[in-house]
């Protein structure tokens, strides 16, 4: 499996049962963390949706994190695997709250061409620290 930059990624198909019924993302992390990589902050059970026109879908539950390197997203299939999507923080436009309400925290992201609308974030604070992480980092690189 490999993300849009064409990294490697661990293979964690196996593990698919194991996610859907515990819901424990440590181990689902440190498959996902390259070594000497640090979690700045992640939220877990929240749904991610691609946003693009014509794509409509469930948004499954899945897992956002902040490193000190990257954002990633992990979202299980249902044919068994994860659908793994990191961006570096050179590759991040805009980070920002939900234009859409929604009644828990959401946050927009967009890196590219790749949008996407990660929503039942709570507490809702959860999502206004993601968003200041992902920027404070943006702001560093360009610093």
């Amino acid at each position: 499996m490999k993300s849009p930059g064409g990294v490697a990624l661990p293979e964690i198909k196996g593990n698919w049962f194991k996610y859907m019924m515990d819901r424990d993302q440590e181990w689902l992390l440190k498959e996902l963390l390259k070594p000497g990589e640090q979690v700045l902050h992640k939220i877990t059970d929240c749904r991610i949706k691609d946003i693009y026109p014509g794509k409509t879908h469930r948004s499954p539950v899945g897992v956002f994190v902040a490193t000190d390197k990257r954002v990633i997203f992990c979202i299980p299939k249902i044919s068994g695997e994860f659908q793994v999507e990191d961006f570096t923080y050179d590759q991040v436009a805009s980070v920002g709250i939900c234009k859409t309400p929604y009644f828990s925290g959401c946050v927009d992201f967009l890196a590219g061409d790749v949008k996407k609308t990660v929503f039942w974030i709570n507490p809702k604070s959860d999502a206004e620290e993601m968003i200041r992480v992902i920027r404070d980092r943006v702001k560093m690189l360009k610093s």
